[in-house]
């Protein structure tokens, strides 16, 4: 099993199922993958962001750009930058 398998291993069935493909760990990203848009023939790509003072799920979408949440993070059941930081994540991930 490969680092970015066992990451993503650790996603919800809803983001496996969702994700087109599954990225390797960076040393602030983890459980990077990409998913379709819903509304165009666009990709955008889902990480969590270990940086220091991050912790949340981080979505190349406009919307989460804008707001720091968006239907794809909620449509996984991931928690975006307007939650701060998910310890829960953090702790899934061994990173604090």
């Amino acid at each position: 099993m490969t680092t970015a398998d066992s990451a993503t291993a650790l996603l919800p069935p809803s983001a496996t199922r969702a994700a087109l493909a599954v990225h390797p760990d960076t040393d602030r990203y983890k459980c990077r993958f990409d998913i379709p848009s819903g509304s165009d023939d666009s990709i955008h790509r889902v990480s969590f962001d270990a940086a220091p003072g991050a912790g949340y799920f981080v979505c190349s979408c406009f919307g989460y750009r804008r707001t720091g949440g968006c239907k794809h993070l909620s449509a996984m059941g991931l928690p975006g930058r307007k939650f701060g930081r998910s310890l829960e994540w953090i702790k899934k991930l061994r990173l604090g």
